[in-house]
């Protein structure tokens, strides 16, 4: 994936397209410390002329250009739990139940995986008591844990998204759900800078 962020102190817009050459994403207008991600063949799709104005903002030091080493072979979009709602036993074990769907439907997906993680899946039932609910989310944060690193799985290892969180009151469950919920959805999208581009590699891309 590229990110382009804006470095400087007022807005920067530019357009991909040049001489019937036309990129995606077709404009992009970055206020301060506002980003845009999108893929590398993207990028190489833009007109040399479209390169060229990013490079010249790279070299007036407006914009900087990474290209982000990436988790997944694509974000993950598509496994998004719903909105978190665990406020108390019932609806915590509810919460619990629907994010292991999603979290086995993602971690079995070739759409995203070099291969499918076939040791990590959550297969404790939907809990029902306070010690089975404290007992499942142990269960998954190791499992989740796991999958993060799971040899041949993930085009790179995802090392950020570490589930940490204190269980066994009916309060620390929740928070430990609520840590659950954020850190999968993070762990679904997650790149982190690798290269930085200058402009002649911009130009050349």
């Amino acid at each position: 994936m590229i990110q382009i962020r804006n470095i400087s102190t007022y807005k920067v817009g530019l357009s991909s397209s040049y001489i019937g050459v036309q990129g995606r994403p077709l404009y992009i207008g970055l206020g301060p410390t506002d980003i845009s991600i999108f893929s590398n063949e993207e990028l190489k799709h833009w007109g040399d002329g479209a390169k060229a104005d990013l490079a010249s903002y790279v070299q007036r030091g407006q914009l900087q250009v990474d290209e982000l080493t990436d988790v997944h072979v694509v974000y993950d979009l598509r496994h998004a739990p719903q909105t978190f709602g665990a406020f108390d036993l019932i609806s915590a074990c509810d919460t619990a139940d629907e994010l292991r769907l999603v979290y086995n439907e993602h971690i079995a997906s070739l759409a995203f995986h070099s291969t499918a993680d076939v040791a990590n899946p959550e297969i404790l039932a939907k809990p029902t008591t306070l010690p089975l609910l404290t007992a499942f989310i142990v269960s998954f944060q190791g499992n989740y844990n796991a999958h993060r690193t799971q040899v041949g799985v993930h085009v790179n290892n995802d090392v950020v998204n570490i589930a940490a969180a204190a269980t066994g009151t009916i309060t620390q469950n929740i928070q430990a759900l609520r840590e659950m919920y954020g850190l999968f959805n993070k762990h679904r999208k997650q790149s982190t800078a690798g290269v930085t581009l200058t402009p002649t590699a911009i130009i050349t891309y």
